[in-house]
């Protein structure tokens, strides 16, 4: 058996929650200085993003979309999502949706390594 070697990672995460907090967004971002965002929402969700496409473009940072299929994560599904992080250069990662998307978005930018 093959055993994973021992590795470190801080991966500070930032959840908020309730009506409007989408627009809190550019200021968040612009605060940690990144210029290109990508959103990991869950299926049935890709209205939520535009409040969110448009409070981070009001920073004239750019936005890339990538939409999580329903479900528990899966391999494929975090591999998706960190390729949809790396071709970007992006510098946020913004997870939109219930538990499985925000555990996909914190995989996928473990794997991303930014």
């Amino acid at each position: 058996m093959q055993t994973i070697p021992a590795f470190a990672n801080h991966l500070p995460v930032r959840i908020r929650f309730g009506d409007g907090v989408a627009g809190e967004l550019g200021a968040i971002v612009a605060g940690h200085g990144a210029r290109n965002v990508a959103v990991i929402i869950d299926a049935g969700l890709e209205d939520a993003n535009a409040g969110v496409a448009a409070a981070v473009a009001a920073i004239g940072a750019g936005v890339t979309r990538h939409v999580k299929e329903p479900g528990e994560p899966t391999h494929a599904a975090v591999d998706a999502a960190a390729d949809a992080i790396r071709d970007v250069r992006a510098q946020a990662v913004i997870a939109i949706g219930g538990g499985s998307v925000l555990d996909t978005a914190k995989a996928a930018r473990l794997c991303v390594q930014r």
